[in-house]
């Protein structure tokens, strides 16, 4: 037997509890409080043999900080909070979300520390606590990890709503949805120009769906604008849709469909804030763009209430019967060209505030 695999060796007591990591993995359904138990163990066993410093043990810390992660999110979207075995180090979400927290700060690395603030921020939500959710997700955001971008400002636009602020949760859709267009325009580029294929609108030389280039006509004005710059899984919550973070799409393809997916989204709050504001044509603009988006690039069950077609669906009949119901003489009081300066005037106030901080 070689030395690297002998019975009490560092390497095979590390082959060893790689294994059990795996197998908690695989397992159907995941036992996140097993999962995180057997991280627990992975990441101490290394620190015994080895430097915080060596790879070995970093990425240690990193699966066990997205497996909190991960574990408070799907916790958060079962019918039921989940009970905590009698051996488990953690007795509550706040115990896994601190944990997160410490391993974030240690690893210092962007990826985690933007994952991290933005899962705090969602539980706090779900708590009912808004205000300091917001603090968590405008945390994550000024990270500007771009991996994260999107999803955050999502989280933001939805919590924004639920204080009410209709306009500031329009600008961080419309932001994300830029952000979301501007990177799926790019790798659709890429991969027609790799398949020399011609199925779309030509745009310098190449070709993108018509469905991703066009933009809400009201959205796109402001969410164009140059200072717009700076993302799981989710269901729709009060009036918006949250997409929750998640692990990253392991690839190419399945990026495309979550950014997508992400992209209906901002689609959907849009929408939904456009509602809110009065705006009622420019709301059905967003379900149709998204809808659009849903038929062309995602493989929805269509008889599944629950799918965000059926939602984005519902939506639209909902603005539809709004205005069937001015057009037979039932008019609104909010006029869209009053809501639209005050809009712009939300903007440029966030656009003076964020270029007199870098001063």
């Amino acid at each position: 037997m070689s030395e690297e695999l002998q019975p009490h060796s560092p390497l095979k007591a590390f082959e060893d509890i790689d294994n059990e990591v795996a197998a908690a993995k695989r397992a159907y359904p995941v036992d996140h409080f097993r999962l995180l138990v057997v991280l627990e163990k992975s990441l101490r066993m290394r620190r015994a043999a080895l430097p915080d410093s060596h790879p070995e043990v970093m990425t240690a810390m990193r699966d066990l900080c997205l497996e909190c992660n991960t574990a408070v999110q799907t916790w958060m979207r079962a019918p039921q909070a989940p009970v905590a075995p009698p051996d488990s180090l953690y007795r509550s979400f706040t115990d896994v979300l601190e944990r997160a927290e410490d391993l974030s700060e240690t690893l210092g690395t962007l990826r985690e520390r933007s994952l991290t603030y933005n899962t705090v921020g969602l539980y706090c939500r779900a708590c009912g606590k808004l205000r300091t959710a917001l603090k968590y997700f405008e945390k994550a955001l000024a990270l500007d990890y771009p991996d994260q971008d999107a999803r955050t400002r999502l989280n933001l636009s939805a919590t924004q709503s639920r204080l009410g602020k209709h306009l500031e949760a329009m600008l961080y859709a419309s932001e994300a949805a830029i952000k979301l267009y501007e990177t799926i325009t790019r790798d659709l580029h890429a991969k027609q120009a790799y398949e020399n294929k011609d199925n779309g609108v030509k745009t310098g030389g190449r070709s993108i769906p018509s469905s991703i280039i066009e933009l809400p006509v009201h959205g796109s004005s402001v969410a164009g604008n140059d200072d717009a710059s700076g993302t799981a899984e989710g269901q729709a919550e009060g009036s918006s849709t949250s997409f929750e973070d998640g692990p990253p799409a392991s690839s190419s393809s399945s990026d495309f469909r979550e950014r997508v997916v992400l992209l209906c989204t901002a689609y959907q709050h849009m929408a939904v804030e456009y509602e809110y504001t009065g705006n009622a044509s420019a709301a059905t603009n967003c379900y149709e763009q998204g809808l659009r988006l849903i038929a062309e690039h995602l493989e929805e069950d269509s008889t599944d209430p629950h799918s965000l077609a059926a939602i984005m669906r519902k939506g639209m009949e909902s603005v539809q019967r709004g205005l069937d119901a001015r057009r037979a003489g039932t008019r609104g009081s909010i006029n869209e060209d009053d809501k639209e300066r005050s809009l712009r005037k939300v903007y440029a106030a966030r656009s003076s505030s964020a270029v007199s901080r870098n001063i």
